[in-house]
C-alpha cells in the first residue's frame, strides 16, 4: 500500500506535471514552467522515497519543496488581498504578462495560490512528521 507521501508526489507528477504538459503540447503552447516544476518535484519526490533509505534526505526535500510552494502560495494570496504588491517582490523572480503574475515560473493567480499553499503545507508536514517505511 502506498504511503501518503508517495501518493502526494505521484499525483503531483501525474496530474500537475504529465497531464498539464500533454495538454500544453496538444494545445501547441508547449511545456510551461509550471508543468516543469511539477514534473521535477513529483518525479524527484517519488524517486527519493523509493530509492533512498536516508530519512534525512526525504525530510529535507519535503521541507524545501514545501517552503517553495508555500511561499508562492502565500505571495499569491497576499497579492489578491492587496497586502503585497508585485513591486515589492524581487524583480528577478517576478514576471507579469497579459494580466498574469508568475513567481519563479509558478502562476500565482488566486486559485493556484491556494493550491500551492495547500501542497506546500502538505509537503512541510511530510518533512516534519515522516511516515514509517513498511
Amino acid at each position: 500500500m502506498p504511503t501518503h507521501r508517495e501518493t502526494h508526489y505521484s499525483l503531483l507528477f501525474i496530474f500537475l506535471g504529465v497531464i498539464a504538459a500533454i495538454g500544453g503540447l496538444v494545445a501547441k503552447t508547449g511545456l510551461t514552467a509550471e508543468s516543469i516544476w511539477f514534473l521535477v518535484i513529483g518525479a524527484i519526490g517519488f524517486l527519493i522515497n523509493r530509492v533512498s533509505s536516508n530519512a534525512g534526505l526525504t525530510q529535507l526535500f519535503d521541507v524545501v519543496v514545501g517552503a517553495i510552494l508555500g511561499l508562492a502560495g502565500l505571495a499569491g494570496i497576499l497579492l489578491q488581498f492587496k497586502v503585497l504588491h508585485t513591486a515589492s517582490l524581487p524583480s528577478s523572480l517576478v514576471r507579469t504578462s497579459g494580466g498574469t503574475v508568475q513567481l519563479a515560473g509558478l502562476d500565482i493567480a488566486f486559485f493556484q495560490s491556494l493550491v500551492y499553499a495547500y501542497l506546500g503545507l502538505t509537503s512541510i508536514r511530510h518533512g516534519f512528521v515522516p511516515e514509517k517505511k513498511r
